[in-house]
């Protein structure tokens, strides 16, 4: 038999140490049960959930023993008084009040001319009115998770635009200047940044046959490339810190982490194809191969059109390549690939033109430590993308938008019904170098006779 709680404790196996005194028992954590900072606030719950548990279970086996255990009665009282009190508390401790102000997002952000305005906001405040009237229809604003009336999608897409707009500004910098809370400030980038997204199927579609006859007739106009439709590339958008999540996978060439896409787009830089959330470490041409335009380029492609890109892919039937310098120059090919250079520099045009516009695709403030996180990434450079297709529908005062196109649609439908292409990487190389002679030769007829 144990004499004191003291001897009968040193006998338990418990994630804290009992010490009695005449008059009470102190209890000492073997991990320190400091507050936390308020981040850590499920954890400091589960140490109490713990603590509470553990004191129940000592005086159920001091009384076994033939021990008083109501020196322990107090302790639990405490502990769950402790517990009750964070249960019913937001943040563990009390929050520091900073001075907050509308006044600039309200009234002198609105005052700007168009010029300033377009600084803060990247858009010009026509743009800014026709887009606010695009998401106001949408349901992710009717709502607020928290109970409270939620903020005008107006002033919640001056956040979202602010901080899409800028390198490297944090949520701190703001909440500051808009004057609203760091966890407002989050919840309206997001809601708006998820809102733009649902209307990307509306302002980045892959062109139709009307489309297509009027994008074949630029590049054949300017370029003397017949049957192009669209130029292809790939871009790395570097993250503003290291992935947790298979971090090596993120590590690209130039010892960058980063989010790689694919994109294909028009003389006009208009996207009309993206595949986003490749891992940094993939080179073009194998992201490509992940892609629907390379697994259902049946679909995608009708006859003898194509898409140009650089030497880093792989030569294709789809997708036409410049000569290698080991393939053999000859005048025709020089030609070839002087004009092919131009027609796909319109893709890097459109990449520079999103990277320089929204800013913060130079330094992606995403944290990719999940699924979760690579889905967020996404959606941010998805968002902005379909921001530059919107801003380049807009003409003057209004909203001109290609004529509505159900490709995707029929696409799908397509999808269910033909099998999966089947590619021999011989026969397509074979192809490819079929086709590319016959446009080199067309090219010939056109310049050097």
């Amino acid at each position: 038999m144990f004499r004191t709680l003291d001897s009968f404790f040193a006998t338990l196996t418990l994630p804290f140490h009992f010490h009695s005194t005449s008059s009470s028992i102190d209890i000492v954590h073997q991990h320190s049960l400091s507050m936390p900072p308020p981040t850590s606030r499920a954890v400091y719950i589960r140490q109490l959930e713990l603590l509470l548990v553990a004191t129940i279970l000592a005086a159920a086996a001091a009384t076994c023993a033939g021990i008083d255990p109501s020196p322990l009665v107090p302790i639990a009282n405490g502990v769950s008084r402790q517990l009750e009190e964070v249960l019913t508390t937001r943040y563990l401790e009390p929050r520091i009040t900073i001075p907050a102000s509308v006044e600039w997002r309200t009234r002198v952000l609105e005052s700007y001319p168009d010029e300033m305005f377009k600084k803060f906001m990247r858009m010009y405040k026509v743009q800014f009115n026709t887009l606010t009237d695009l998401l106001s229809v949408n349901d992710r604003f009717t709502a607020s998770a928290i109970g409270r009336q939620p903020e005008h999608p107006r002033e919640q897409l001056k956040v979202c635009l602010y901080r899409l707009g800028g390198k490297s500004i944090t949520l701190d910098q703001t909440a500051a200047l808009m004057g609203v809370s760091k966890g407002a400030a989050d919840r309206y980038f997001w809601t708006c940044v998820w809102a733009i997204c649902d209307l990307a199927e509306r302002f980045i579609k892959w062109p139709d046959p009307a489309r297509r006859s009027t994008v074949k007739e630029w590049f054949l106009e300017n370029y003397s490339l017949p049957h192009v439709i669209g130029a292809v590339d790939g871009v790395h958008i570097p993250l503003n810190h290291a992935p947790s999540l298979r971090t090596s996978d993120w590590n690209t060439y130039k010892c960058r982490y980063a989010l790689g896409v694919t994109a294909v787009c028009d003389h006009e830089c208009r996207f009309t194809y993206l595949s986003i959330g490749h891992i940094g470490s993939s080179q073009d041409s194998t992201s490509f191969k992940d892609t629907e335009l390379f697994e259902r380029s049946n679909i995608f492609f009708n006859g003898d059109d194509y898409i140009v890109g650089d030497k880093g892919y792989a030569l294709l039937p789809c997708l036409m390549t410049p000569f290698k310098k080991n393939e053999g120059a000859t005048p025709a090919r020089e030609l070839y690939n002087s004009l092919h250079k131009g027609a796909r520099g319109w893709i890097e045009n459109a990449f520079g033109r999103l990277k320089n516009k929204f800013q913060t695709l130079k330094s992606l403030p995403v944290d990719i430590a999940s699924d979760d996180g690579v889905d967020n990434a996404t959606s941010v450079v998805l968002a902005c993308a379909t921001l530059h297709n919107f801003l380049l529908c807009h003409h003057g005062d209004r909203l001109v938008e290609l004529p509505p196109n159900n490709f995707m649609q029929h696409a799908s439908q397509l999808a269910n019904v033909l099998p999966v292409e089947v590619h021999d990487p011989r026969r397509d190389r074979r192809d490819g170098v079929v086709k590319r002679d016959a446009i080199v030769s067309m090219v010939e007829n056109r310049w050097l006779h």
